[in-house]
């Protein structure tokens, strides 16, 4: 579950209180968000097992199909763990196509997986620009997170309202065209960007990613065309909570 900028900016302006730290400034790498279905394949053993956000997937408890459309690039996954000398690898991305989301460009989209990282037991996590894919096509119907441009954003967690408009732009106009939709010269309107760290190591923390919607995807019934990040009220937030409950009356 990844949650919006004001989360994370609460939580670390939190932080650098806690800790007596100025403020941040983070580099943020967005991808386009993909409207489908969390989706896993794990490659050990010879096998290949598919699995949804929560479960391990079969032809006869699928999700979207995903289990049978695994079944049959099963020699494509074992080729990927090899050619990155993984015993234990798992591809995680998101399962998207006709039938699966609606009200979206890649809803039009015949069913394709589309990968945004890996995980090995032993090396960790893996980014998708350090999943190998020698010879690979996209023919097979499976596609990588950074096939698409990514944005990019400064975020000064002292005054992060520019960052915050900045994002609004970008993510308003992937509502307006998916980059994705438009890949494969489909129209039709995206759902949003999901932000992580640039740095490698800052990335490992998924505390620090966001996501931003576009109006349509927004779940609220006020919406506006802002991502709002009041500065002033979350300090008088903090100072009231500080004049209320003191060290010595939380001791």
């Amino acid at each position: 579950s990844i949650e919006s900028l004001r989360h994370v900016f609460k939580r670390v302006r939190t932080h650098s209180e806690k800790n007596g730290l100025p403020y941040p400034i983070i580099e943020y790498t967005g991808s386009v968000k993909l409207h489908g279905t969390n989706a896993g394949v794990r490659v050990y053993d010879g096998k290949c097992i598919p699995q949804s956000r929560e479960r391990e997937l079969s032809i006869q408890s699928d999700n979207f199909g995903f289990a049978e459309f695994c079944s049959r690039k099963t020699n494509i996954f074992r080729l990927m763990a090899d050619l990155m000398a993984a015993k234990d690898i798992t591809f995680y991305g998101e399962w998207i196509g006709n039938g699966i989301q609606k009200g979206v460009g890649i809803s039009k989209l015949s069913r394709r997986f589309v990968i945004f990282s890996a995980y090995d037991p032993i090396k960790g996590y893996i980014t998708v620009e350090n999943i190998v894919r020698i010879g690979w096509s996209a023919s097979n119907l499976i596609h990588f997170i950074d096939e698409i441009p990514t944005y990019q954003v400064s975020i000064d967690f002292a005054d992060p309202q520019p960052a915050a408009n900045i994002i609004t732009e970008y993510t308003l106009a992937v509502e307006k065209q998916c980059p994705w939709a438009s890949k494969f010269d489909c129209s039709g309107i995206g759902e949003g960007i999901v932000w992580v760290p640039s740095d490698p190591e800052l990335r490992k923390l998924s505390d620090l990613w966001f996501k931003s919607k576009g109006l349509e995807h927004k779940q609220t019934f006020e919406k506006t065309a802002r991502v709002q990040i009041d500065t002033q009220k979350f300090n008088e937030i903090n100072s009231l909570v500080d004049s209320i409950l003191p060290q010595w009356r939380l001791e």
